[in-house]
């Protein structure tokens, strides 16, 4: 997820990462570990999307059966598009 400020990645794993995109542009200290504030507030935007859209956060493959053979949308997580 990226707002203005920052981007913070969930892996699978749980592992979380959390960038300052203006003081670190190019992504190399994660502060996942020490601004629990901002990782807090953005981990749950994430949920609250991910809730609103019917997604489950799965697997990259799992989500293969949601576009046809030229990539078009073609489910979502609310059903056929």
């Amino acid at each position: 997820m990226r707002t203005k400020q920052h981007t913070y990645v969930k892996w699978f794993s749980g592992r979380e990462e959390l960038f300052d995109n203006q003081a670190d542009p190019y992504q190399m200290k994660n502060l996942a570990g020490s601004d629990h504030q901002t990782a807090a507030r953005l981990r749950k935007r994430l949920d609250d999307l991910l809730h609103e859209a019917h997604d489950n956060f799965l697997a990259g493959p799992a989500y293969a059966s949601w576009y046809d053979n030229e990539r078009n949308i073609i489910r979502t997580g609310w059903g056929p598009a």
